[in-house]
């Protein structure tokens, strides 16, 4: 039985390579890599890519990303005001409610001294002898 060998029925490909065909023993001079260098060889350089849609559409989607980020600031911005506006509201709204409570306070608790102190004064006027 003969052993099976996948690569040797291949054929080599025919170069025109001077740096292969020399026997450098560099099949990838041809491309600047390799023992070769940069010197010989094709370079991504000498290749013209047409980037320019790709190009409009990342310069499109740069646009739609600030004007998102735009759209979140002011948001935010807005959002920042009014919780301000609502916290001055609300302390406005509790000292305006403590200032009332203190003055209806007072005035209650000098009617309740006066009450308090009125039948007090009426005995203490009578032991003293003096008329009311």
């Amino acid at each position: 039985m003969a052993e099976f060998d996948a690569f040797g029925s291949a054929e080599q490909p025919a170069t025109t390579d001077s740096a292969v065909s020399e026997g450098s023993g560099d099949p990838y001079a041809v491309f600047g890599g390799g023992a070769g260098g940069a010197s010989g060889g094709v370079s991504m350089n000498d290749y013209e890519v047409d980037n320019s849609a790709l190009r409009a559409w990342e310069q499109q989607h740069e646009v739609q990303l600030s004007d998102l980020a735009n759209k979140s600031a002011s948001k935010k911005m807005e959002m920042q005001e009014a919780g301000r506006n609502a916290v001055e509201k609300f302390y406005s709204d509790r000292r305006s409610m403590l200032d009332s409570r203190r003055t209806t306070h007072r005035s209650e608790q000098k009617d309740f001294i006066s009450n308090r102190d009125a039948p007090a004064q009426g005995i203490l006027v009578r032991a003293r002898g003096e008329p009311d």
